[in-house]
This record gives structure tokens, C-alpha cells and sequence, in this order.
């Protein structure tokens, strides 16, 4: 059983450095900046970007 809580932790963990890795990679940022203007744009002006 302690078995299953070390592999159940170690995916977890792996999960997660894998997630912060994929983040901040460069190649998302423009899509954050792109994804973090959205709510300072004025809907009358321009549509709302769909962010992929």
C-alpha cells in the first residue's frame, strides 16, 4: 500500500513541475498577455478575442 502513495505522489509531483515548465515557457506568453488584456477591453469596441 505504501507503494501506491509513492507512485501516486511522484505522478502528482511530476505532474505539476510539468504544468509550471509549460507555463512559463516562452512560447506561451504571448498568449497570456493576449489572454490577460481581455477583461480591459471595452466589449463596444471590439469583440472579445477567443483565446485557443
Amino acid at each position: 500500500m505504501v507503494w501506491v502513495h509513492i507512485i501516486w505522489t511522484v505522478l502528482l509531483l511530476t505532474t505539476f513541475i510539468v504544468i509550471v515548465v509549460w507555463a512559463w515557457s516562452g512560447k506561451q506568453k504571448s498568449r497570456f498577455q493576449d489572454a490577460a488584456q481581455i477583461p480591459l477591453e471595452d466589449d463596444l469596441e471590439k469583440p472579445r478575442r477567443v483565446v485557443d
